[in-house]
C-alpha cells in the first residue's frame, strides 16, 4: 500500500512566513523529534518515507509512524489556525468562539459574554450570518441561565432576520454559481445553452438581495449571464458598474472579501473583451494589479494565486483577441516563473495547466515549436483526471507541431502513442496529415484535400469545444492560403 503524503503536501505548501512560525512553535511546544520531522520533511523535494524511517529508525515514534504523521498534520493545522486568526476572518471567529465555550465550561460568564457581543459585532461587520446564528445560540444559553437582562422577543426576532439572510444568501450565491458553471472555465467565457435570466429569476422569485454578500453574487451572475450571450444592453451594463461601486464605495467590505473584489474586476474585464472594448481591457489589468495597494487587504497565498490566475486568463485574451501575440511571447517569461514560484499552492489547480497550455500557444504561434512541444509534454506527464480534456488538448497541439517540423518519425510514433478518438476532430485531422501531408501528394491534389478537410471540421458538432484551445480551423485555412497561422490569426 503507498503510503499517505498529505503531511508531505500540507508542508511543501507552507510558505517561508508559515514554515518559521510553525518550526517555532513545535521547538517549543512539542519536542525535538516533531521539529526535526517536520525539517526532514519540508527539505524534500518528492517524498520518500524510507528515507525518513531511516533518518529517525532510532526513534521509538517510528514504529507508529502512520499514527506519527497525522498527529503532526492535525498539529501543524491547529498552529496554522493562530496563524491565520488575524488576516482569516473565519478562523478568527472559529477561535474566539472556541475561547467563549471554554470561558463557559469554567464558569466565567461575564467574561464570556463581554466576548460574545464583541464576536457578533464583528461577524455582523464581516457579513457572516451562519456565524452570527451561532453567536446566538450561546446568547440564548446566557438568557435561559436567567445570567443577564436579555429581551426574549429581541432574539427572537434577531433569529428570524438572521435565517431570512441567511436563506437570501444561498439564494443568490445559487443563482452565481449556476450561471457560472454553465458559462465560465478556466477563467475564460465559454459557448454553453443558455440559463435562465438572473434578472427574470429574481423577479420571479420576488426576493432582494439583502447583504453586500448577496448583492455581490447577484450582480456578478447578470454580468456573465449577459456577457455570455452577447446581450450588452442596460441591465448588463448597469450591472458591471454596480458591481465595481459595490467595493468602490465599501471599502471595509472589498478589504474583506478580496478574492469577490479581484474576482468582480475579472468579470469587468472580461466583458470588455466580449463587447470589443479592447482599449479598456489592459487599463482594467492593470487597475486589478493595483487592488492591493488601494485596499490594502493582505497577500495571502490563495489571494496571489488568485491575482496570478487572472493575470494568466486576462493578459493572454487580451493578447489573443488584439492579435499582438508577439508581446504575448515577450510576457511568457516572468509568468511562467509566477507560475514556478507559486508550484507548491497551484500546482493541482487547472489554471496551471490552462497556463502552460497557453504558453505552448503562443510559441507554437510565434513558430517556436521546440518550446511549445516541451511544455505540452509537461502537461501530458499530469495524470490528474480532471485534466483530461486539457491534457488531450495537448496531445493534439504536439502532433501539429510535429508537422510544423516536418518529424515524420516523431509524428507516426505518437499516432501509436496516443491514438486519437474515432470520429473526433482530432482524428480527422491527424489522419488527414499522415495519410495526405506525409505521403507527400501533389500540391494541387494537397490544396483539394484541404478545402475537404476544412468543409468537415466547420461541420463538425465539437468545433466549439476545439476552439477553447486551438482554432484548428483557422490553422487549416492558412493551409489552403498558404499562409503561417499566424498571418491568419491576424487576418480574422
Amino acid at each position: 500500500m503507498t503510503p499517505s503524503n498529505d503531511l508531505f503536501e500540507l508542508i511543501q505548501s507552507l510558505n517561508k512566513s508559515e514554515q518559521r512560525y510553525v518550526s517555532i512553535a513545535l521547538m517549543q511546544n512539542d519536542g525535538n523529534n516533531y521539529s526535526r520531522l517536520f525539517s526532514v520533511i519540508a527539505a524534500q523535494e518528492n517524498y520518500d518515507e524510507k528515507q525518513i524511517k531511516q533518518e529517525f529508525k532510532k526513534e521509538a515514534f517510528v514504529k507508529h509512524f502512520a499514527f506519527t504523521k497525522n498527529y503532526l498534520h492535525n498539529l501543524i493545522l491547529k498552529l496554522l489556525r493562530n496563524y491565520y486568526s488575524e488576516s482569516n476572518i473565519n478562523v478568527d471567529l472559529h477561535n474566539k468562539i472556541v475561547d467563549i465555550e471554554v470561558l463557559i465550561e469554567k464558569g466565567f460568564y461575564k467574561q464570556a459574554y463581554t466576548r460574545t457581543k464583541a464576536a457578533v459585532a464583528l461577524a455582523k461587520e464581516h457579513e457572516l450570518p451562519q456565524v452570527e446564528l451561532e453567536l446566538l445560540s450561546i446568547v440564548k444559553r446566557f438568557f435561559y441561565r436567567g445570567l443577564y437582562d436579555i429581551d426574549e422577543k429581541e432574539l427572537e426576532r434577531n433569529e428570524k432576520k438572521l435565517l431570512d439572510k441567511i436563506v437570501n444568501l444561498h439564494v443568490f450565491e445559487n443563482i452565481n454559481v449556476d450561471v457560472h458553471l454553465k458559462y465560465i472555465h478556466h477563467g475564460l467565457y465559454r459557448k454553453t445553452k443558455p440559463s435562465e435570466d438572473p434578472v427574470k429569476k429574481v423577479e420571479r422569485l420576488k426576493i432582494k438581495p439583502q447583504t453586500l454578500t448577496a448583492l455581490y453574487h447577484y450582480l456578478t451572475a447578470v454580468t456573465v449571464f449577459y456577457g455570455n450571450n452577447r446581450k450588452f444592453n442596460s441591465e448588463f451594463w448597469k450591472a458591471v458598474k454596480k458591481c465595481e461601486l459595490l467595493f468602490v464605495k465599501n471599502p471595509v467590505f472589498a478589504k474583506h472579501k478580496p478574492l469577490f473584489l479581484i474576482n468582480a474586476y475579472h468579470t469587468k474585464a472580461l466583458t470588455q473583451v466580449l463587447a470589443g472594448k479592447m482599449d479598456e481591457v489592459y487599463s482594467t489589468i492593470e487597475t486589478i494589479e493595483n487592488l492591493s495597494n488601494v485596499y490594502k487587504f493582505k497577500l495571502t497565498p490563495a489571494v496571489r494565486v488568485k491575482l496570478i490566475e487572472v493575470k494568466i486568463s486576462l493578459k493572454f485574451e487580451y493578447y489573443y483577441e488584439t492579435r499582438q501575440f508577439d508581446k504575448g511571447v515577450a510576457e511568457l517569461p516572468p509568468i511562467l516563473e509566477d507560475l514556478r514560484q507559486f508550484g507548491k499552492y497551484i500546482v493541482k489547480r487547472e489554471i496551471t495547466m490552462i497556463a502552460n497550455h497557453t504558453a505552448a500557444m503562443f510559441y507554437f504561434i510565434d513558430r517556436q515549436y521546440k518550446k511549445s512541444i516541451k511544455i505540452l509534454h509537461e502537461i501530458i506527464n499530469n495524470e490528474n483526471k480532471i485534466f483530461a480534456r486539457i491534457r488531450n488538448q495537448s496531445k493534439f497541439l504536439i502532433f501539429i507541431n510535429h508537422f510544423e517540423l516536418q518529424n515524420k518519425e516523431a509524428f507516426n510514433y505518437l499516432i501509436k502513442l496516443y491514438p486519437p478518438e474515432t470520429k473526433s476532430i482530432e482524428y480527422q485531422v491527424i489522419y488527414f496529415l499522415r495519410d495526405e501531408i506525409m505521403n507527400e501528394k501533389s500540391k494541387k491534389i494537397l490544396k483539394i484535400k484541404w478545402v475537404e478537410l476544412k468543409r468537415r471540421i466547420d461541420k463538425h458538432p465539437d468545433l466549439l469545444k476545439l476552439k477553447t484551445y486551438f482554432e484548428a480551423d483557422k490553422w487549416v485555412e492558412s493551409k489552403i492560403q498558404n499562409i503561417s497561422y499566424k498571418e491568419m490569426l491576424t487576418k480574422s
